[in-house]
């Protein structure tokens, strides 16, 4: 099922899910196949836990002092330009949507050594 779907079955089905970040993140996590104990949702659904998007955020925030390897950051370079132009109606042809291998390799200056 794809994730889209996922909550939105889930935001329709339980409408408590639609003021909760939280609760939503691990009804749709339950959904995909995990299983959470009953002390695991009381920590999950606390102000303790850190949510993923906290994460995402301050490890973007951080990633200049603790920088990605070189391929993984060309890999989420190649992976924004196609977002920014998905959005801006540049649409690229789909066959060259997934060509972008030999672009991260030209690009490499360690494979080589």
């Amino acid at each position: 099922m794809l994730k889209q779907t996922i909550i939105r079955k889930t935001l329709d089905e339980e409408p408590e899910t639609r003021s909760n970040d939280r609760l939503l993140l691990v009804r749709v996590w339950e959904k995909q196949g995990m299983g959470f104990s009953e002390s695991q949702k009381k920590f999950l659904l606390s102000k303790r836990s850190a949510s993923p998007e906290t994460v995402r955020r301050t490890r973007q925030k951080l990633r200049h002092e603790f920088p990605a390897p070189y391929r993984v950051e060309t890999e989420r370079q190649v992976a924004g330009d196609k977002h920014r132009r998905y959005h801006r109606k540049e649409h690229t042809p789909i066959n060259q949507l997934f060509d972008d291998q030999e672009y991260i390799k030209k690009k490499d200056p360690w494979r080589d050594l």
